[in-house]
């Protein structure tokens, strides 16, 4: 706080609570989501499983639609927005409708979470590798010492 400024920490208003903020491990799960979204995490033959099926195909499109300004990381919001359109709309009425009360927002909130969860689970295994029952019956070779 600068000095001469009249104010002090507590007379400060208090920034409102947004609707996220209810779901603490959504913060948690999205700081893991961008760190895990840039292309040099993955393999070549994992981004090449994405373009298999029409799923990962779109998963694919929507994560490199919504890279962020540095072309590294992900812009979250983008993420949201394209991935849960519907959730993401609901929520966004929601909160304008009730802007003065965005706690009466809570189950459009926790819809929008769990979209993203799913959609990004969805990507993931989408990228994973596909083992077949051969692939699983096969001995891995082993050193022997």
């Amino acid at each position: 706080m600068a000095e001469g400024s009249g104010k002090t920490a507590a007379s400060q208003p208090r920034k409102a609570a947004g609707v996220l903020d209810d779901d603490k491990e959504f913060h948690q799960f999205v700081g893991r989501m961008a760190q895990a979204s840039t292309p040099d995490q993955y393999a070549d033959d994992q981004l090449w499983n994405l373009q298999r099926t029409a799923a990962g195909r779109r998963s694919a499109s929507v994560i490199q639609s919504c890279r962020g300004k540095n072309g590294r990381g992900l812009d979250i919001s983008c993420f949201c927005r394209e991935a849960c359109r519907p959730d993401y709309s609901k929520l966004a009425a929601c909160v304008r409708a009730y802007q003065e009360d965005s706690s009466r927002c809570r189950e459009e909130g926790e819809q929008l979470t769990r979209c993203v969860r799913n959609e990004w689970k969805q990507f993931l295994f989408l990228a994973s590798p596909e083992f077949s029952d051969v692939d699983l019956a096969k001995p891995e070779r082993t050193l022997t010492f």
